[in-house]
């Protein structure tokens, strides 16, 4: 093989290790990393399963991040405007045992900085199209329970089968 040759084949083998093939997607149920949005303000949910139980983390922000959430896989977030904390939310992830449908409680704590009460919803995912999306509709909104469908609907597609920085394994 002449040199000349052997140095186009070195320049074409670096120019393809460079490239990235698209995220798997493929139905994984509820695990994976899901999305919603546009170009102004961008919702992504990552869930991963442990043991018997799935781990939820959200995250939110606007183009300019005057406002956004963070949460940890702990379940617990802070939001934020203009860097300034507002809320902080307790999110827990539970399976319905009747359903086998994941249900999302999310219980938000205003702070001086924004109405001080404190909003529970109580959300249920469903897996629809090939696990290429993810239905999120309200069941309960503080007191006001809703059947599945009457409350407000949010829709996010898969990413992603896999999440960014998943949580560390689980001891028990």
């Amino acid at each position: 093989m002449t040199s000349r040759r052997l140095l186009r084949l070195m320049v074409v083998a670096a120019a393809l290790s460079g490239c990235s093939s698209a995220p798997q997607i493929s139905d994984t149920g509820y695990v994976g990393t899901w999305g919603r949005g546009n170009e102004r303000v961008r919702s992504t949910i990552a869930i991963v399963k442990d043991g018997e139980r799935y781990r939820f983390r959200w995250t939110a922000a606007v183009e300019d991040d005057s406002w956004k959430v963070k949460c940890g896989w702990d379940g617990n977030c802070q939001e934020f405007v203009n860097d300034d904390q507002v809320a902080t939310y307790v999110i827990e992830s539970l399976l319905d045992p009747e359903s086998g449908r994941l249900h999302v409680k999310s219980t938000r704590t205003g702070s001086e900085k924004s109405p001080p009460l404190t909003n529970v919803d109580l959300d249920e995912l469903v897996v629809e199209f090939g696990g290429k999306v993810l239905r999120s509709y309200v069941i309960q909104r503080n007191n006001d329970h809703y059947a599945p469908g009457e409350g407000s609907t949010r829709y996010f597609d898969k990413v992603s089968d896999d999440v960014d920085d998943p949580p560390p394994a689980s001891k028990g």
